[in-house]
């Protein structure tokens, strides 16, 4: 039976969160297939700054396998060129990253007008931890370990919400204008 929560698997950094494998459902012709949670057209790109080898190898599995493309920084710096280059639907963000710390990234990102969703995926869980990430910019926060479904969940409801940069901010009628 499917819960819908991934197993927790210790390893030398930590803990793996792995996700609970959906069940196949039979097409109209006849072939198993997935039920993917990402029905974008074209696919969501997220990008993982992710520090952790086998963290960051899994979720760039585990979102390929819910129709997500996914890119990989594996430090700050490299993940912060990466993400201001855009083209992201959603940023996946440690806080613990070498070179450049992950709230420093979001904070670059902000200050320069970036407005793509972030989800801070941290080891570090204690309320104020939590806070910090959020008045740094992110969108939301979810500690380590996880479940994938709940971190699939959160990065479809940050893609749905409309990008600030997106709306309009200057009115106008005639010769009169307003900027929001």
């Amino acid at each position: 039976m499917d819960t819908g929560r991934a197993s927790c698997v210790p390893f030398t950094g930590g803990y793996e969160a792995r996700p609970a494998v959906p069940e196949p459902r039979m097409s109209s012709l006849g072939e198993a297939t997935q039920s993917l949670p990402f029905p974008y057209h074209p696919p969501m790109r997220v990008l993982l700054i992710e520090d952790d080898r086998q963290t960051a190898d899994y979720l760039r599995k585990a979102l390929s396998e819910v129709g997500a493309v996914a890119d990989h920084a594996a430090d700050g710096r490299d993940g912060l060129l990466q993400a201001a280059s855009g083209d992201y639907d959603a940023l996946i963000v440690d806080r613990m990253l070498p070179s450049l710390d992950g709230l420093a990234i979001i904070r670059t990102l902000r200050a320069s007008g970036n407005q793509t969703p972030v989800l801070i995926l941290s080891a570090l869980g204690e309320v104020d931890d939590r806070v910090e990430g959020l008045r740094a910019g992110g969108d939301d926060y979810l500690v380590k370990p996880f479940a994938f479904g709940e971190l699939s969940a959160r990065i479809q409801a940050l893609a749905r919400r409309p990008a600030a940069a997106l709306q309009e901010s200057v009115l106008s009628a005639g010769d009169l204008t307003m900027d929001l």
